[in-house]
């Protein structure tokens, strides 16, 4: 049955070959960006301003920086095209 028969549901107001794989990588990298920048930020006050040595959390907060940056790009290089014909049932 087409979703524009049913009653109650309005028709679709998407395109089928329309595509949020722009949205999807914006929505990953940005946040991305600007939480490495503020770690660069922290890590450069630390050794250079503060000019004190790196302590266990700053050594966490670096590895969670990468761990972050390398589910966002898992998460930006997905799947974000239009379905497949057969995919959509």
């Amino acid at each position: 049955m087409d979703p524009s028969e049913v009653p109650g549901f309005p028709p679709p107001t998407y395109l089928a070959d329309e595509s949020r794989a722009a949205n999807i990588i914006a929505a990953a990298i940005i946040p991305a960006v600007v939480s490495t920048s503020f770690v660069a930020l922290r890590l450069y006050t630390r050794l250079s301003i503060l000019k004190t040595r790196l302590v266990a959390s700053d050594w966490v907060l670096l590895a969670a920086c990468v761990a972050a940056i390398a589910y966002a790009g898992g998460f930006a290089g997905g799947r974000s095209g239009p379905v497949p014909q057969d995919d959509q049932n």
